[in-house]
């Protein structure tokens, strides 16, 4: 899956769907990319996943760039101006070592001789953060994660971090992975690689 970069979004107002990315990469209309928004006040470059409503080519005489119109459902616009505001308060907001990927997959939680079943909200290198409620005096837990394509689900032992419940009233918990070898690193990575290459 392709990716763009925008760099130092500046939303003057309410953020408008759909969005023009002026880009001269080549992509089609429904073509699905990763699309990482940047700002200079930001912790971290925030990534989601977009389709391609239209093309525009560029027409220099008619000062027009060439890029593309995005779609962007009612969630994503929120987490993009929660994000934004967020900084511009002056909010603590700690920088990531890596950066999410958004997407929703379902995992099982193996934690005390009990399994529970959650959704991803998104995932990194490092860590996920996980939908569903968990047990309070829970503070480490196995995640088996799948693979999409012919892999086979890979398990990582894993520290949650924090939890809070969002404004829809979903518990949301930060789990961040323990990888002790570069081994269990090269196998999240090979998950990642197959996550995007399926979306």
């Amino acid at each position: 899956m392709k990716q763009v970069v925008v760099r130092n979004l500046e939303l003057a107002g309410a953020l408008q769907a759909p969005l023009f990315i002026a880009t001269t990469q080549r992509l089609g209309v429904a073509e699905r990319f990763l699309l990482a928004l940047t700002n200079k006040s930001w912790p971290n470059s925030l990534v989601i996943a977009v389709a391609v409503t239209s093309v525009q080519a560029a027409r220099p005489r008619q000062r027009q760039r060439a890029g593309v119109w995005v779609s962007l459902d009612g969630m994503m616009i929120e987490k993009i101006e929660a994000f934004d505001a967020a900084a511009k308060r002056g909010k603590p907001m700690v920088r990531r070592r890596h950066d999410r990927l958004p997407v929703t997959l379902p995992v099982l939680a193996h934690f005390e001789g009990r399994t529970v079943a959650l959704f991803t909200k998104d995932i990194s290198l490092g860590g996920a953060a996980l939908l569903g409620q968990l047990p309070a005096d829970v503070t480490t837990l196995m995640l088996e994660i799948p693979s999409p394509g012919d892999g086979l689900p890979i398990s990582v032992a894993a520290k949650l971090v924090h939890r809070r419940v969002d404004r829809h009233g979903q518990w949301i918990t930060g789990a961040q992975f323990i990888t002790k070898t570069s081994d269990g690193a090269l196998r999240i990575s090979e998950v990642l690689r197959r996550i995007i290459a399926a979306l």
